[in-house]
């Protein structure tokens, strides 16, 4: 576990480019709401691709990559604004089509899918069969809770099920929860940490994963040990995933974390608050700034 340490207050982005060459950012919570791109985000996209940085926007998304570009480009953001899209859920797909590693070899291919219908397209393209038995299956395919209203308890008569038959949940999304155009709601990682408790296996995918680290590096440029920084709003998986990963970072606290500490908008926290939050999550940025802005006016 990082040990405390100074957390710098970052003034804009533009201040990281001296130091920097890749830049992986969250979306929820960093770039958009859920619903629409955050005031800033795009300006700050396109003035580190002005500055000839490698951009890589990281989600813990449960979806497909492509999916996820195709939500971006209707909320307004430029293809030319990043490189490469990584998803969580698209990380998920290729390890249930590539079968990467012994887990993934000898898993089966009988899956209950656990979300919602509009996300059955995770499916896709997979040698696999959705069965409506938990039972029956090989592994849990864990994409999310079914609407912002659902509960963990809902699906308490599957996770059990599942625990009882000794299957896998794998879990493409390890987010415990996230906000949706200022409305809270629960991820597929509470799901998955419900599962856990029960005294089930969990195969998590996305941040903080070392293994999403990997595959965003695969994608670019061979880029310098000390060069790349992770920016996010979440300290159990953009800052624990960074710290993992041996990478600098930046909070985003007027994220998940304002909603922690009841911050106003714009109001970065005091340093006893944001030691406290850090000290419970085990994870320590680097930097901190309110919102995501290019650089100060």
């Amino acid at each position: 576990m990082p040990q405390s340490r100074a957390i710098v207050p970052l003034a804009g982005v533009a201040d990281l480019t001296e130091s920097f060459d890749l830049f992986l950012l969250d979306l929820w919570g960093t770039i958009h709401d859920g619903v629409s791109l955050l005031p800033h985000s795009s300006a700050v996209l396109h003035g580190l691709k002005r500055a000839g940085k490698q951009v890589i926007l990281l989600s813990n998304a449960p979806r497909r990559a492509a999916t996820v570009e195709a939500q971006l480009a209707r909320m307004g953001l430029a293809r030319t604004a990043y490189d490469h899209v990584v998803t969580s859920g698209e990380d998920l797909w290729l390890s249930l089509r590539e079968r990467p590693d012994d887990f993934y070899a000898g898993l089966g291919n009988r899956a209950y899918f656990l979300g919602p219908e509009r996300d059955l397209a995770m499916a896709d393209g997979l040698a696999i069969t959705l069965t409506d038995d938990p039972a029956a299956a090989d592994f849990l395919m864990g994409i999310g809770l079914l609407e912002p209203l659902d509960t963990v308890e809902a699906h308490a008569e599957v996770l059990q099920a599942g625990v009882a038959a000794g299957i896998p949940l794998l879990c493409a999304n390890p987010d415990i929860e996230v906000t949706v155009g200022g409305r809270h709601m629960l991820c597929n990682g509470a799901l998955a940490a419900r599962y856990a408790a029960l005294g089930g296996a969990v195969r998590y995918h996305g941040k903080p994963t070392a293994a999403i680290y990997q595959r965003c590096r695969s994608l670019v440029r061979p880029v310098a040990e000390g060069r790349i920084i992770a920016l996010g709003d979440g300290l159990g998986t953009d800052i624990a995933g960074a710290n993992g990963a041996r990478l600098a970072s930046v909070l985003i606290s007027s994220g998940l974390p304002a909603r922690a500490l009841g911050l106003a908008p714009g109001e970065v926290p005091q340093a006893g608050q944001l030691d406290r939050l850090c000290r419970a999550a085990g994870a320590w940025p680097d930097y901190v700034m309110a919102d995501l802005i290019w650089q100060a006016s």
